[in-house]
């Protein structure tokens, strides 16, 4: 037989990960498949003729896994075409193995067959040494690509090279091969590069790695020192992170075993503490986790790499984001690329202008696996871009770091800043994705399950989700749907008077405010003039036109600006000097009319391995990402046209009797223009522990009463009883507001002091004309006045001062001070000598602090006789 040569290519690079999970099902459940692709084969002798006119007369039979029982031999036939080549592209076996558990090796035999024409007549070949059978080992366990080649001895020997490769079937289409999640990545020496089943990777649960990084800036050239207050760092804190796994681990994703959750695992190496790792579990089951996994944390020393991109916008010098992941740098160990993406918290990027970009983060594409967040430095005013450490450093707050690390992760996993388009700012999108949202900002609905905070978007859009949002025809009573309780939304803003209750229009509004459907631009994104080349705003913003700008920084580099539509959908300003009016004054600008939710936990790509931008320094990065600005205008606009108005009184009696009980009512209203969330009423009585309720969303237009009543001691003394009431409450923009009122009633003192008086004297005799000095014992109590007020009223008697027959003396009263607290005074001991004797009155008056008074009389008399 003449020697002839069969090339078949590869047909497919078969990628291995793996994944141990402490509780992984019976690896007899993994499915893997294996494939084998010849590269050679050719006979070493053709007895049938010339090379060029030799027979296709061979054929091979495989069995791979030969060492499971059950498994038996494949044919392979090549085609009869005599003298010409073979297709280039053929595979020659493949089988789906069922990992049974033991070591993860497998057998594979291998035969060539020399077809003869008479039936029953083929020969076995001999193609390893003398023998006709070839067995190899193949590792399931080492992954990746293994070459092998073989040859026999002796007449009608064959010559072969071939290769094995082997994939694992994904059942939790999570991107990861599962037998790969069982056994963990391997280098090409077999040596374990990464145990993901240690890190907690379950084959039939959807897991997500990430790698991260950090840069650390030494400020004063000594080294970095966490402790040195010139240092900082942008590594993220763990609460921020822990934020983040939490939230995949509560997510709404069904896993084969009937859990619920992806199973998020950040790598941050020491970051947190050497060999610590932490589990998150989740609501469903689930449970993700962060620590310490051998690989990330690494300190990036943020000089030199201030800024850094994709190495894509010209003119904008950084440091490359893949010369920090890949050589010379080797931050990021390749070989794990086939389970984790990789992100970098870096000091600024370049998306905006080349310098003082406050970007929050940039991803290098939609899907992807490499993401960056960058919250530090300062912007073109000089302002720091983000929230300070405590030694004044840009770093970002605990909700900034999350939401925008899981606002890029989203992005790597397939996520728009609209879920499914670019339309971003819509309030019925409740997603990290949405600018109004991204730092942790997620508007939470226990009626609906939305947790809120750091999430995706649970709810995509009708039927049984959230209502489509058409601008040109919005039926405010329906509101944004999907079961939130949110209620209406005044998304047009008018009122029935100026200052008045919401007037809310649609097919769905009870009368007498049902009507057509209103017209309102809800996510500001109708230009209605940009800014000319002059770089100045040079038109004026009239009526409920929006800035998207600050003022600062618009227009500037990276921030065109312009003035928009506002909630009315009309262009009410006019372009001046350079600006440039692209929608006329009274005409709506062009924009989408509708504004659709989507299910992102339903819409997650989680395979990465296959896109384009897998290999490094391929990348088609996210066009637009938030800054500050971009976020707080966003929230801002949302507030303006679903913002909650909360009304709050406090009312009950102004004054009140001790003994008596006083009622006071709490009444809370809400005329704006949409929802309240998580309303806490506080409200608080004298002698009583606050009462606190959790009234979860008020609606606009919804009113809550309630009474509480206080009984006043019988003893009470004059004072103020005050009744307060507080109540906090979020809007849809994740605002916070407190409203506080207060009820005062006055308890009055209506009692009046007790007062006994006694005289020195309570006769006078003899009546020798003489004046006689008296003093007054007074006891007064009050109450509540521990100081009465006591005052001599007057003397009196009932005989004139000068009558007859009393001597013709006068002024029988003396040394009394009425209007004070005197208490000696002189009478005259006369009498007329025709009466039948004088009585003095002597009259004293006690007053509290109330102003109660009582009065007590003491009489003296001047006897006619002995």
């Amino acid at each position: 037989m003449n020697r002839r040569s069969f090339r078949f290519a590869f047909l497919r690079a078969a990628s291995m990960l793996g994944a141990l999970c402490l509780a992984v099902p019976a690896l007899a459940q993994i499915p893997v498949t294996v494939n084998l692709n010849l590269i050679e084969l050719f006979e070493r002798t053709c007895s049938e003729g010339p090379p060029e006119v030799c027979p296709n007369d061979m054929y091979i039979r495989v069995n791979i896994g030969s060492n499971i029982p059950g498994n038996d031999f494949v044919r392979y036939d090549f085609p009869d075409n005599v003298g010409n080549p073979h297709p280039p592209v053929v595979p020659v076996a493949s089988r789906v193995i069922m990992l049974n558990g033991s070591d993860g090796n497998i057998t594979v035999d291998i035969e060539v067959w020399d077809r003869d024409d008479a039936p029953g007549s083929d020969d076995r070949m001999p193609i390893d040494g003398g023998f006709t059978a070839l067995r190899v080992r193949y590792d399931l366990t080492a992954g990746g690509e293994s070459e092998y080649a073989a040859s026999g001895t002796g007449d009608n020997s064959v010559s072969i090279r071939f290769k094995i490769s082997s994939e694992g079937n994904d059942v939790d289409g999570d991107g990861i091969p599962d037998n790969l999640e069982a056994f963990g990545i391997r280098d090409a020496g077999g040596n374990l590069i990464a145990d993901l089943a240690a890190m907690g990777a379950n084959p039939r649960r959807k897991d997500v790695f990430v790698e991260i990084d950090c840069m650390v800036s030494d400020g004063n050239g000594n080294g970095y020192n966490p402790l040195d207050p010139a240092d900082h760092s942008h590594c993220p804190a763990e609460a921020a992170m822990a934020d983040v796994v939490q939230a995949f681990a509560n997510a709404p994703v069904p896993n084969l075993d009937g859990t619920q959750g992806v199973q998020l695992h950040l790598d941050v190496g020491r970051l947190y503490g050497a060999g610590r790792v932490v589990p998150v579990p989740g609501a469903g089951g689930a449970a993700g986790s962060y620590g310490d996994f051998g690989s990330g944390g690494t300190p990036i020393p943020e000089a030199g790499n201030t800024i850094i991109d994709w190495d894509g916008p010209t003119g904008n010098p950084a440091t490359s984001f893949y010369s920090l992941k890949a050589a010379p740098n080797n931050f990021f160990n390749a070989g794990r690329a086939l389970a984790f993406r990789y992100a970098i918290f870096g000091h600024q990027t370049n998306l905006r202008a080349a310098a003082n970009d406050c970007t929050s983060g940039w991803a290098e594409d939609i899907p992807g696996n490499d993401f960056m967040i960058t919250l530090g430095g300062v912007n073109a005013a000089g302002a720091r871009c983000w929230t300070r450490d405590a030694n004044g450093f840009s770093v970002g707050s605990r909700g900034e770091q999350a939401g925008t690390f899981m606002h890029e992760l989203g992005h790597v996993l397939g996520l728009r800043h609209g879920g499914s388009d670019e339309i971003n700012n819509k309030p019925n999108y409740l997603s990290v994705m949405n600018y109004t949202f991204q730092p942790c900002m997620v508007p939470a609905s226990a009626a609906a399950g939305v947790p809120g905070a750091c999430d995706y978007s649970r709810i995509g859009p009708q039927p049984g989700g959230m209502n489509d949002l058409n601008e040109t025809s919005l039926d405010e009573c329906a509101g944004v749907g999907g079961g939130l309780g949110f209620g209406s939304v005044n998304w047009n803003g008018d009122r029935v008077f100026p200052g008045g209750p919401a007037l809310f229009q649609g097919a769905t509004c009870a009368a007498p405010n049902n009507g057509s459907n209103a017209v309102a631009d809800v996510n500001n994104d109708g230009v209605c003039i940009t800014f000319g080349p002059n770089g100045a705003q040079d038109s004026a913003v009239v009526l409920d036109d929006n800035l998207t700008c600050p003022s600062f920084l618009c227009p500037g580099p990276g921030n065109p600006g312009s003035i928009n539509d506002g909630p009315n959908r009309i262009c009410n300003s006019q372009a001046a000097a350079d600006d440039v009016q692209l929608a006329s004054v009274g005409t709506t600008p062009g924009q989408p009319d509708l504004l659709k939710s989507f299910n992102d936990w339903g819409g997650l790509v989680f395979g990465f391995r296959d896109h384009p931008s897998f290999s490094d320094g391929v990348a088609s990065p996210v066009k637009n990402e938030a800054d500050p600005d971009a976020i707080r205008l966003a929230r801002e606009y949302l507030a303006q046209v679903a913002g909650p108005d909360m009304k709050l009184t406090k009312s009950g009696p102004a004054t009140i009797l001790p003994g008596q009980t006083v009622t006071w009512t709490t009444e809370l209203g809400n005329p704006g223009n949409g929802p309240a969330l998580l309303v806490v009423l506080t409200d608080t009585a004298p002698g009583a522990a606050p009462f606190v309720q959790n009234l979860g969303t008020q609606a606009a237009g919804a009113a809550f009463t309630r009474s509480a009543q206080y009984r006043v001691p019988a003893g009470a003394c004059p004072m103020d009883l005050v009744s307060e009431a507080q109540v906090s409450y979020r809007d849809l923009a994740a605002g916070t507001f407190t409203r506080t009122a207060r009820a005062v009633t006055r308890v009055l003192d209506i009692v009046p002091p007790t007062l006994t008086l006694a005289l020195s004297q309570n006769a006078l005799w003899p009546p020798n004309h003489k004046l006689a000095t008296l003093s007054a014992s007074i006891t007064v109590t009050d109450n509540c006045d521990p100081n009465p007020r006591v005052r001599l009223v007057s003397i009196t008697s009932d005989e004139a001062d000068n009558g007859l027959g009393d001597g013709d003396t006068a002024n029988d009263i003396q040394g009394a001070a009425y209007g004070t607290d005197d208490r000696s005074f002189q009478l005259r001991a006369e009498r007329s000598g025709r009466g039948t004797g004088r009585i003095y009155t002597i009259t004293y008056e006690a007053s509290d602090a109330s102003g109660n008074r009582t009065t007590q009389q003491a009489t003296v008399t001047v006897p006619q006789s002995n």
